[in-house]
Protein backbone atom coordinates (compact mmCIF):
# COMPACT_ATOMS: atom_id res chain seq x y z
CA UNK A 1 0.00 0.00 0.00
CA UNK A 2 1.37 3.41 -0.91
CA UNK A 3 2.35 5.65 2.00
CA UNK A 4 -0.31 8.29 1.28
CA UNK A 5 -3.08 5.68 1.00
CA UNK A 6 -1.89 3.97 4.19
CA UNK A 7 -1.81 7.30 6.03
CA UNK A 8 -5.35 8.11 4.88
CA UNK A 9 -6.63 4.66 5.86
CA UNK A 10 -5.08 4.79 9.35
CA UNK A 11 -6.23 8.39 9.85
CA UNK A 12 -9.78 7.37 8.93
CA UNK A 13 -9.58 4.43 11.32
CA UNK A 14 -8.30 6.72 14.10
CA UNK A 15 -11.11 9.21 13.50
CA UNK A 16 -13.73 6.44 13.48
CA UNK A 17 -12.49 5.14 16.84
CA UNK A 18 -12.75 8.60 18.38
CA UNK A 19 -16.16 9.39 16.89
CA UNK A 20 -17.70 6.37 18.63
CA UNK A 21 -16.10 5.94 22.06
CA UNK A 22 -16.74 2.52 23.50
CA UNK A 23 -17.68 1.43 26.95
CA UNK A 24 -14.83 -0.16 28.87
CA UNK A 25 -16.19 -3.70 28.46
CA UNK A 26 -15.65 -3.39 24.69
CA UNK A 27 -11.98 -2.38 24.91
CA UNK A 28 -10.82 -5.89 24.06
CA UNK A 29 -12.65 -5.73 20.71
CA UNK A 30 -11.11 -2.33 19.96
CA UNK A 31 -7.63 -3.59 20.84
CA UNK A 32 -8.04 -6.61 18.58
CA UNK A 33 -9.31 -4.43 15.74
CA UNK A 34 -6.39 -2.02 16.12
CA UNK A 35 -4.00 -4.98 16.09
CA UNK A 36 -5.63 -6.37 12.90
CA UNK A 37 -5.65 -2.97 11.15
CA UNK A 38 -2.01 -2.28 11.98
CA UNK A 39 -0.92 -5.79 10.99
CA UNK A 40 -2.80 -5.45 7.69
CA UNK A 41 -0.91 -2.20 7.15
CA UNK A 42 2.37 -4.00 7.80
CA UNK A 43 2.97 -2.36 11.16
CA UNK A 44 4.12 -4.65 13.94
CA UNK A 45 4.33 -2.60 17.12
CA UNK A 46 6.57 -4.94 19.13
CA UNK A 47 9.05 -5.46 16.32
CA UNK A 48 9.06 -1.78 15.37
CA UNK A 49 10.07 -0.76 18.90
CA UNK A 50 12.60 -3.60 19.16
CA UNK A 51 10.79 -5.67 21.80
CA UNK A 52 10.23 -8.67 19.52
CA UNK A 53 13.34 -9.88 17.80
CA UNK A 54 12.21 -13.20 16.31
CA UNK A 55 11.21 -11.82 12.92
CA UNK A 56 12.50 -10.84 9.52
CA UNK A 57 13.18 -7.11 9.17
CA UNK A 58 12.86 -5.62 5.68
CA UNK A 59 14.77 -2.63 4.34
CA UNK A 60 13.95 -1.13 0.96
CA UNK A 61 14.68 2.14 -0.75
CA UNK A 62 11.78 4.51 -1.41
CA UNK A 63 12.74 4.46 -5.12
CA UNK A 64 13.58 7.49 -7.19
CA UNK A 65 14.40 8.43 -10.77
CA UNK A 66 17.49 6.20 -10.69
CA UNK A 67 15.45 3.06 -10.05
CA UNK A 68 14.61 1.05 -13.15
CA UNK A 69 13.49 -2.21 -11.51
CA UNK A 70 10.29 -2.60 -9.49
CA UNK A 71 12.00 -2.60 -6.08
CA UNK A 72 8.66 -2.56 -4.25
CA UNK A 73 7.39 -5.51 -6.26
CA UNK A 74 10.53 -7.52 -5.56
CA UNK A 75 10.34 -6.64 -1.85
CA UNK A 76 6.65 -7.62 -1.69
CA UNK A 77 7.51 -10.96 -3.29
CA UNK A 78 10.38 -11.52 -0.85
CA UNK A 79 8.05 -10.66 2.06
CA UNK A 80 5.39 -13.05 0.78
CA UNK A 81 7.88 -15.86 0.35
CA UNK A 82 9.33 -15.28 3.84
CA UNK A 83 5.95 -14.85 5.54
CA UNK A 84 6.29 -17.90 7.81
CA UNK A 85 9.95 -17.41 8.68
CA UNK A 86 10.40 -16.54 12.35
CA UNK A 87 14.12 -15.92 12.68
CA UNK A 88 15.92 -12.68 13.52
CA UNK A 89 17.51 -11.43 10.33
CA UNK A 90 17.34 -8.42 8.02
CA UNK A 91 16.76 -8.47 4.24
CA UNK A 92 17.56 -5.40 2.12
CA UNK A 93 16.32 -4.78 -1.43
CA UNK A 94 17.83 -1.58 -2.80
CA UNK A 95 17.39 0.06 -6.21
CA UNK A 96 20.74 1.60 -7.19
CA UNK A 97 24.36 2.24 -6.20
CA UNK A 98 23.64 5.41 -4.21
CA UNK A 99 22.50 3.71 -0.98
CA UNK A 100 22.23 0.11 -2.16
CA UNK A 101 25.64 -1.31 -1.29
CA UNK A 102 25.74 0.30 2.16
CA UNK A 103 22.24 -0.81 3.16
CA UNK A 104 22.83 -4.26 1.68
CA UNK A 105 26.07 -4.66 3.63
CA UNK A 106 24.29 -3.66 6.86
CA UNK A 107 21.63 -6.31 6.34
CA UNK A 108 21.95 -10.01 7.09
CA UNK A 109 21.45 -10.45 3.35
CA UNK A 110 20.82 -7.74 0.80
CA UNK A 111 20.82 -6.94 -2.88
CA UNK A 112 21.71 -3.71 -4.63
CA UNK A 113 19.75 -3.74 -7.89
CA UNK A 114 21.04 -1.88 -10.94
CA UNK A 115 19.71 1.65 -11.30
CA UNK A 116 19.13 3.65 -14.46
CA UNK A 117 22.33 3.87 -16.49
CA UNK A 118 24.18 1.41 -14.27
CA UNK A 119 25.73 -1.87 -15.36
CA UNK A 120 23.14 -4.68 -15.29
CA UNK A 121 24.61 -6.35 -12.21
CA UNK A 122 23.22 -6.71 -8.71
CA UNK A 123 25.78 -7.38 -5.98
CA UNK A 124 24.50 -9.49 -3.10
CA UNK A 125 25.89 -9.13 0.41
CA UNK A 126 25.57 -11.37 3.47
CA UNK A 127 26.74 -10.30 6.90
CA UNK A 128 28.69 -7.38 5.42
CA UNK A 129 30.55 -9.39 2.79
CA UNK A 130 29.87 -9.59 -0.93
CA UNK A 131 28.78 -13.18 -1.65
CA UNK A 132 27.93 -12.88 -5.31
CA UNK A 133 26.60 -10.87 -8.20
CA UNK A 134 23.40 -11.47 -10.11
CA UNK A 135 23.54 -10.27 -13.68
CA UNK A 136 20.47 -9.20 -15.63
CA UNK A 137 18.59 -6.29 -17.15
CA UNK A 138 15.54 -4.61 -15.60
CA UNK A 139 13.34 -6.73 -17.85
CA UNK A 140 14.85 -9.77 -16.07
CA UNK A 141 13.49 -8.70 -12.67
CA UNK A 142 11.67 -12.03 -12.20
CA UNK A 143 14.89 -13.96 -12.83
CA UNK A 144 16.87 -11.67 -10.52
CA UNK A 145 14.23 -12.13 -7.83
CA UNK A 146 14.30 -15.94 -8.21
CA UNK A 147 18.07 -16.09 -7.89
CA UNK A 148 18.08 -13.69 -4.93
CA UNK A 149 15.41 -15.76 -3.18
CA UNK A 150 17.59 -18.85 -3.69
CA UNK A 151 20.41 -16.99 -1.94
CA UNK A 152 18.04 -16.04 0.89
CA UNK A 153 17.02 -19.72 1.23
CA UNK A 154 20.67 -20.69 1.46
CA UNK A 155 21.31 -17.98 4.07
CA UNK A 156 18.38 -19.11 6.24
CA UNK A 157 19.36 -22.78 5.88
CA UNK A 158 23.02 -22.27 6.77
CA UNK A 159 22.39 -19.80 9.62
CA UNK A 160 19.20 -21.22 11.11
CA UNK A 161 19.07 -24.83 9.92
CA UNK A 162 15.88 -24.48 7.93
CA UNK A 163 14.64 -23.43 4.51
CA UNK A 164 12.51 -20.34 4.02
CA UNK A 165 9.04 -21.29 2.82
Amino acid sequence: MERKALEQKLTGFFEELHMHPERSYEEYETTERIKRELAAAGIEILQDVGLRKNFVQYVSCPTCGRTCIDVGGIMRRVQEELKGVKVPFKVAVMGCVVNGPGESKNASIGISLPGDGEAPVAPVYADGEKIGTIKGQARDAHSICERFHGMIDEYVRTHYGRKSE
